[in-house]
């Protein structure tokens, strides 16, 4: 699942780990913003090397593999062996890395986790964002012979979808998604939902229903105006209303001319324990879609939020229907 260029460092603390994660992280975006600013600026035939991904390893011998951490959900390795991935975005995900590195930690002591710069290098779109506008038509065509682009054919869900297979030589994977697949991800929701990334939150709420959209944006307000629970309230355009006695942030962005095609909504709780909901319209299809992007932020909880008739003569009008498969 991973590479790396050689520079692994161990840790035994989580904290340091992430810091050096961030450190990495960061100088790879860096030196790419700084390459794009050079190659607007005419330069061509880039001879440093592309920023990369930060990787982590971790390495357990049977001893610690024993048979109570083998019912542990997450946060245990299974069998002995290497195991590593690439991580993106370390401020986004610092919670959730931190989390899961103590885990580890916690779970297998006496083996510390490595970090390292892989040698998987940073799409430029997932580093800069925008930033082409006034290319022209041919210096959009020499993008791809100075940068690495995002390439769909290295961009999968083998681990998630339980088809991956062990390459020899290779660690086991770490993760559920490797960094490339995390930001595609990104900025798909980025373009489906009209928000940000960093706006949602651990509680998903998917919808196809307006009334419910209408009726989440109204509680949404009333908890902003006058409740001490919620800091802001996000809508499509990253438009943020934020709760007067919990910030002396001021209302930021602009609604866009058009919804886009799953706009979603965040109630902003601290660390994001807060609620999104997205109206994710009619069809499998956009299903499908909405949940694969948003299975990488790595959502404590999500549900549909809709209803049914004539599944059975005991219900009622007003009975609460979980289900269990679609």
């Amino acid at each position: 699942m991973s590479s790396h260029q050689g520079d692994l460092k161990s840790y035994d603390n989580a904290s340091d780990a992430l810091d050096r994660i961030c450190e990495i992280y960061e100088g790879g975006v860096g030196r790419l913003k700084d390459r794009f600013e050079r190659f607007r600026n005419g330069e061509r035939g880039f001879v440093e090397s592309h920023g990369c991904y930060p990787c982590l390893e971790m390495t357990v011998e049977c001893p610690a593999v024993s048979s109570n951490k083998g019912n542990l959900a997450y946060g245990n390795l299974p069998a002995s062996g290497t195991y590593g991935t690439t991580l993106s975005d370390p401020r986004l995900f610092h919670t959730y890395y931190k989390e899961q590195i103590s885990l580890l930690l916690t779970n297998h002591p006496g083996f510390p986790v490595k970090v390292g710069t892989s040698s998987t290098p940073i799409p430029l779109p997932f580093a800069v964002g925008s930033g082409y506008e006034g290319l022209s038509i041919d210096e959009m065509g020499a993008l791809q012979n100075e940068f690495v682009l995002p390439d769909l054919a290295r961009i999968n869900d083998a681990v998630a979808n339980g088809t991956y297979e062990d390459v020899p030589g290779t660690p086991g994977p770490l993760a559920l998604f490797n960094a490339e697949r995390v930001d595609y991800s990104l900025w798909r929701l980025r373009h489906y939902t009209g928000t940000a990334p960093e706006h949602f939150q651990r509680f998903i709420l998917f919808t196809n229903y307006q009334r419910y959209v209408d009726g989440f944006i109204t509680y949404a307000k009333e908890q902003v105006a006058n409740g001490d629970v919620y800091r802001a309230f996000v809508e499509p355009g990253n438009v943020i209303t934020p709760n007067p006695r919990m910030t002396d942030d001021e209302p930021s962005g602009q609604a866009p001319e058009n919804l886009p095609q799953m706009p979603a909504y965040h109630l902003v709780g601290d660390g994001h324990q807060g609620i999104t909901l997205i109206n994710i319209g009619v069809g499998p299809s956009n299903s499908k879609t909405i949940t694969d992007h948003v299975a990488v932020l790595r959502p404590h909880c999500w549900l549909m939020v809709g209803h049914c008739g004539g599944l059975r003569r005991t219900q009622r009008l007003g009975d609460y229907v979980l289900a269990h498969a679609y």
